[in-house]
């Protein structure tokens, strides 16, 4: 429905003006009336009426001043002017911008009418114009934006920023946020509708861009921190449930510094929503929240593989360390972010992982054979989980569970554990205080049933472990002798030929020689 203001000094007719014509019947609403010429301005400006009809001479600014001043300051409706006989050619020829008919008074009702279809007519035509031109303007701006997001294109490829339209003008940082919802999948993607709520209910000015790519709604944010950034989009994803009735997740890439790095947010939301980083009561999610929880730098490569982090868990789950498991799953957690891999991939992977601590803990611990899960009960639980949380958590309530069994508080199981980690871990610098500290145990205590078990004392069995697996470095014609010596956890090259003689009853070049 159009909109028409009514301006008149004499009330009588402004009455007949809004009884001569079926307003509504012709798609017009009466919006207001203007009593005089500065009332007449006001209106203009809170109104923005589509047609404005006004009569010229008025007390205090006259008609045509009126339009003179509401052209100046942006108004692009129509008007129809009622103008008696005298002033008819000066209205005529004083101002024609805007001005779609003059009506002599005494104001004829077909006339009028005829006018005001006319006008109607222009303004319908004129809007569907505007339309389209916004709509291109639109459609540009969001292949550009969506070009920009995926990394197609950088800001620099254009030959001109009027291309842009300001997009990047003294922005000093970007972030980029995805919203989806199970509606866009089971569409073709995000509508155009969908897209306008969601830029209606950001209720923001300038630093939010939105477009539709794939089958999310992307948000480009502009000139924000971190926290700012998350607070738009939990006041955003309220809204949506209330107005939209929506059921979305939020997911928000990295804050970068350059236009050119934007893709790299990007790429962090979508891993965020690809790996399923949402619990019940978290429906927004940020990288930067996620990386902070791990506690690690997402900025650095890790160096760590699969096997690395499947041997740190069976050694935590052998010492009943549960805070080592559950930081090595975060680890792992990370690694998965980073590696691309999809949903499938990693819960193949952790299939694995859990298969392996089981043979290996079942191997050691052939007590707890029936107590530890089935394989086939381990892939059903994997397989079911809805996201990489929920898999890390089934995974961290099996690691712990197996490690409560494999470590009753019987010497013997204590012991066999000791060994199993000096096994694994003699090249570094153990003592029997630490491993006490380890296992909860008084060390002079260990010491006798570590004797009693192995009928040698500690110090003595670390060095024959370590002899043992120098042993096996020197045949390596490639290692020199100091090199040996490091490796195996002797830092004195002295002590360490001083234990290999004793051990081997040659010294470690002797030794080589006869290889």
């Amino acid at each position: 429905m159009l909109k028409v203001l009514i301006v008149d000094d004499e009330p009588k007719a402004r009455e007949g003006l809004r009884e001569f014509i079926p307003w509504e019947e012709y798609g017009f609403s009466i919006c207001g009336e203007g009593v005089d010429g500065q009332d007449a301005l006001e209106k203009i400006a809170a109104l923005n009426p589509d047609l404005v009809l006004i009569d010229i001479r008025m007390p205090g600014m006259y008609g045509i001043d009126v339009m003179k001043y509401a052209c100046e300051k942006g108004f692009k409706g129509k008007f129809i002017v009622l103008t008696g006989f005298s002033d008819f050619e000066y209205a005529r020829n004083s101002l024609r911008l805007g001005v779609r008919s003059y009506i002599l008074k005494p104001i004829d009702e077909e006339e009028l009418t005829e006018a005001v279809k006319n006008a109607r007519q222009e303004i319908l035509k004129e809007n569907q114009l505007k339309k389209k031109v916004e709509s291109s303007d639109r459609f540009l701006k969001s292949i550009t934006l969506s070009n920009i997001i995926l990394g197609i294109e950088k800001p620099d490829d254009f030959e001109s920023e009027d291309r842009l339209n300001g997009l990047f003008k003294s922005c000093r940082n970007f972030q980029v946020a995805l919203i989806h919802g199970r509606s866009f999948l089971e569409s073709s993607g995000v509508g155009e509708e969908i897209l306008s709520g969601i830029s209606e209910l950001l209720n923001t000015s300038d630093n939010v861009d939105v477009v539709g790519i794939d089958k999310n709604a992307a948000l480009l944010i502009k000139n924000t921190s971190p926290q700012q950034s998350s607070k738009i989009l939990e006041r955003l994803y309220k809204r949506i449930g209330k107005s939209i009735n929506m059921e979305v997740s939020i997911a928000l890439g990295r804050l970068v510094d350059e236009a050119d790095n934007i893709p790299q947010s990007y790429r962090d939301a979508v891993k965020l929503l690809e790996l399923g980083f949402f619990q019940d009561e978290i429906k927004v999610v940020s990288w930067d929240a996620v990386t902070s929880k791990l506690g690690l730098d997402t900025h650095e490569p890790g160096s760590m593989e699969i096997s690395d982090y499947t041997e740190e868990l069976f050694t935590f789950i052998e010492v009943n360390d549960k805070e080592k498991v559950t930081e090595v799953l975060n680890g792992l957690i990370l690694y998965f972010v980073r590696s691309g891999y999809s949903m499938d991939k990693i819960k193949g992977i952790a299939i694995n992982i859990c298969v392996e601590l089981k043979e290996k803990i079942t191997a050691n611990y052939s007590g707890i054979k029936d107590e530890v899960p089935s394989c086939d009960a381990i892939l059903q639980n994997i397989y079911e989980k809805a996201n990489l949380y929920a898999l890390m958590n089934y995974l961290n309530e099996v690691f712990c569970s197996i490690s409560d069994k494999a470590c009753n508080d019987s010497a013997d199981s204590v012991i066999k554990r000791i060994l199993n980690y000096i096994d694994k871990n003699y090249y570094k610098s153990l003592r029997l205080e630490g491993l006490g500290e380890i296992f909860n145990y008084n060390s002079a205590y260990l010491g006798k049933i570590f004797k009693s078990y192995t009928g040698d004392n500690f110090n003595n069995y670390l060095d024959k472990v370590r002899i043992e697996n120098a042993k096996i470095l020197l045949s390596q014609k490639s290692m020199k002798i100091y090199e040996v010596s490091e490796k195996v956890g002797y830092s004195s090259m002295n002590y360490f030929y001083e234990k290999f003689k004793k051990n081997v009853g040659v010294s470690p070049k002797e030794f080589k020689k006869v290889l």
